[in-house]
């Protein structure tokens, strides 16, 4: 998942009960309206099925129906967790081995892609 995502993830779990509109949510995150769906069909996909909801003329919601909130904040600071962790040991990867390595053996050795 981008940043982005993770971002409108959290304006989401700071607003669990409101409506928010695609105009406010792509303010929020500083993209456009097509960037907003486009990045909550992504994580409905790919964080959890169906997390962000939308209701036709009041805008997207967290689905708090079939998830609870402190689910939801569970996923979102383990995936935020792993990411800091993934990062770290790059960096340390990077500047405790002699040797150069490309950015194709770094994806390689972290199963990135």
């Amino acid at each position: 998942m981008l940043d982005r995502h993770l971002k409108l993830l959290q304006f989401f779990i700071k607003n669990p009960s409101k409506y928010i509109s695609s105009n406010e949510i792509a303010e929020h995150v500083n993209v456009s309206n097509r960037t907003v769906r486009n990045d909550i069909h992504v994580i409905n996909s790919n964080f959890m099925d169906d997390i962000i909801v939308s209701i036709k003329s009041k805008g997207y919601q967290l689905n708090t129906s079939q998830y609870t909130l402190e689910t939801i904040t569970e996923r979102y600071t383990h995936i935020q967790s792993y990411k800091e962790k993934l990062l770290l040991s790059m960096a340390y990867q990077l500047l405790m081995h002699n040797k150069s390595q490309t950015l194709q053996q770094l994806e390689q050795d972290y199963l990135l892609s």
